[in-house]
């Protein structure tokens, strides 16, 4: 489909050594295009998309002005985001791509400092929330809490564990369609168990 402006896939998870940790999906279930409307309120969530997996048009890229450099942590989200109102957008559930969790990862080195990591996710949802036309509140507490969540498993994984108390108050906001939105849409636990596999293997 060379029409498509981006192509998503799903991803393995794997450890330094190449060991599959465990299968990182999209959160959609159907093969094809999907509802412009429908990756976009899913995707301000939470960036499910492996930064390996994806394939999208050169053209499309340069139109959208291609990678934000400021944006040091999530600039592939906001691009992803940005080609989403670029054109049409197709979800393949194969296996394309493999995404590698190790201790040197942006993850974990670039969370030394908490209030900036929120900050590079934070950007991305304000520039791109406004162009919801409706469910803009509950994608805006999902994503919240799918961010502190984020800043705090980082800040943990280093050693930090002062930003827990942040992320249980932003989960405690969310009501209950929420939390189906929130663990639909952040993926958390398809991110959370391989990284945990692969810190008990010792090969993380």
């Amino acid at each position: 489909d060379p029409d498509a402006v981006l192509h998503l896939s799903n991803s393995l998870i794997v450890d330094r050594a190449g060991r599959m940790m465990g299968n990182w999906r999209c959160p959609f279930d159907e093969e094809g295009t999907l509802r412009p409307d429908l990756l976009l309120e899913r995707l301000l969530v939470q960036n499910f998309v492996a930064a390996p997996a994806p394939v999208c048009r050169r053209d499309a890229y340069l139109s959208v002005g291609g990678l934000d450099e400021t944006l040091w942590y999530t600039a592939d989200w906001d691009l992803w985001l940005k080609l989403q109102g670029a054109g049409r957008v197709c979800f393949h559930p194969e296996v394309t791509a493999a995404f590698r969790v190790h201790g040197s990862s942006l993850t974990v080195s670039g969370s030394r400092n908490p209030a900036d990591f929120r900050k590079q996710m934070q950007v991305v949802v304000e520039r791109h929330l406004p162009r919801m036309l409706t469910g803009t509140g509950a994608v805006r507490r999902a994503s919240t809490a799918s961010i502190e969540v984020n800043t705090a498993l980082a800040a943990a994984s280093g050693g930090d564990l002062t930003q827990l108390l942040t992320a249980a108050r932003a989960l405690i906001a969310l009501r209950p369609t929420d939390w189906v939105r929130f663990l639909r849409d952040s993926r958390l636990i398809d991110r959370l168990i391989p990284r945990v596999r692969a810190r008990f293997s010792g090969a993380f």
